[in-house]
């Protein structure tokens, strides 16, 4: 958490600082960087009452699958990519851009370390849960896995 924190406070401060040194000068970037920043925090707390400060931590607790574990595997990760994607958008700065494409691919690639050790904990569940819930996001729905 501490280093999360870190992270996005060396982001905000990166942007504030080259603020507005990119090509998105329209005023519309407002609206939208605020929306989904707002989104992704609503997400990321969702997640976090869901399931827990304790095992948010990864520091084990019990298999869940109500919230927007429903929806995703990786609602965090899928809340830290949307922060990021409203941050660039919101400070327009060359220079928070390829911090925040770091963070993205960061998000993109951290769930494919935690699935070994998710499968050894929650084993035949894990297994059941991988097949009808994506990853990420699906556009397509839940598959029906018997």
């Amino acid at each position: 958490l501490g280093l999360t924190l870190a992270f996005y406070a060396g982001i905000l401060s990166l942007g504030i600082l080259d603020w507005n040194s990119f090509i998105l000068s329209y005023w519309l970037r407002f609206p939208i960087g605020i929306a989904i920043i707002f989104a992704s925090f609503v997400l990321v707390m969702w997640a976090v009452w869901t399931l827990g400060f304790h095992a948010s931590q990864g520091l084990g607790g019990k298999f869940i699958l109500q919230g927007p574990y429903r929806f995703t595997r990786n609602p965090q990760y899928v809340a830290n990519i949307a922060m990021l994607i409203g941050l660039a958008i919101l400070s327009n700065s060359i220079l928070a851009l390829p911090i925040c494409v770091f963070g993205m691919i960061w998000c993109i690639l951290a769930p494919f370390t935690e699935d070994p050790w998710l499968r050894d904990s929650f084993e035949t569940d894990y297994d059941i849960y991988m097949k009808n819930v994506p990853r990420f996001l699906s556009f397509l729905g839940k598959k029906d896995v018997d």
